[in-house]
């Protein structure tokens, strides 16, 4: 099965990073390169299946990476290349 490209406008981008919590959890994966979800959660002092749900939301946006190692999930900072606002937002930030 082939992987679809991402397609989110900037607009919708913008909404994912104009919650508090969710720029957080992006700090901290910027912060500590690859990071799995126990260590988000723990960092930005929520739960495992909020920071799951904000990590998640960022890397649909195109601004991080996931790479799964067994059971674990890291996340690292990585515009998606076919996002084409993702690599000047994550620049930024």
């Amino acid at each position: 099965m082939k992987p679809t490209a991402l397609a989110p406008t900037l607009w919708r981008t913008c909404r994912v990073l104009a919650c508090q919590r969710r720029l957080a959890v992006l700090a901290a994966v910027l912060a500590k390169g690859p990071v799995c979800v126990k260590d988000v959660a723990r960092i930005c002092r929520m739960p495992q299946n909020t920071a799951t749900q904000y990590l998640r939301a960022l890397q649909s946006r195109g601004l991080l990476a996931a790479n799964r190692y067994s059971r674990w999930v890291f996340y690292v900072p990585r515009a998606d290349a076919s996002v084409q606002h993702a690599e000047p937002m994550l620049a930024a930030m």
